[in-house]
């Protein structure tokens, strides 16, 4: 592996983003100095792109689960596990303090390691520690649920959501520049399907523009 390929896989395994498409759809790759510079805000033990394969060969192995896991309404899905051995356990400390322990169930495939936990976790943030023999892993785990309120008023202290964007902001298959009225509609049909109460937006119009100009709607 060169070394510019091996900095820049470093990078992602720290997820950071390598590249972008600019206005004018031309790939832009981040500049090596760069890179450097954000691994090593990250922690990485790295002062030159010379030193990127053998710190990936050494990461590799102790990066045993990603960081980050989301766990709709309890539910954590199974999760990629970078597993050397035939088995795992597992230590959750929940956000109120109690510690929940147990084994991974393992599912192996032609192309990939999964580990799932099959017992529900009450929302909040928890933290997630993960042990196979000597490999060690850690990461958080949001447990959210996936409504925020339930449709309808069957209480009387149910509460209403709704959804804000900026009218420019908006964009669809109809459309090449920013977001026009029917757009605005057409979000506020979809945001009602889903049980939504309400659409905000930013001020739409300027207050005037003759002298001293006060264009902004603010």
């Amino acid at each position: 592996m060169s070394t510019p390929a091996a900095l820049m896989q470093l990078a992602r395994h720290y997820g950071v983003q390598t590249s972008y498409t600019d206005a004018a759809g031309q790939e832009r790759e981040a500049n090596p100095d760069a890179l450097l510079t954000v691994l090593q805000c990250l922690g990485a033990s790295i002062t030159s792109a010379d030193q990127a394969s053998a710190l990936l060969d050494t990461t590799a192995d102790a990066n045993l689960i990603e960081p980050v896991h989301v766990a709709w309404d309890g539910v954590l899905s199974a999760f990629n596990i970078r597993l050397s051995g035939p088995g795992a356990s597992y230590d959750i400390t929940l956000e109120n303090g109690d510690t929940r322990s147990g084994t991974l169930d393992i599912i192996k495939t032609a192309n990939s390691t999964r580990a799932r936990i099959s017992e529900s976790l009450p929302h909040g943030y928890h933290r997630l520690a993960v042990e196979a023999g000597a490999q060690r892993g850690s990461g958080l785990i949001i447990s959210a649920p996936s409504r925020a309120y339930p449709y309808g008023h069957a209480r009387q202290d149910a509460r209403e959501w709704g959804v804000f964007l900026p009218l420019y902001a908006l964009r669809s298959a109809e459309l090449n520049g920013i977001g026009n009225f029917s757009s605005l509609s057409l979000l506020c049909d979809w945001a009602a399907g889903l049980g939504a109460s309400y659409v905000g937006t930013l001020p739409l119009l300027a207050a005037f523009l003759d002298q001293p100009f006060e264009a902004s709607p603010y």
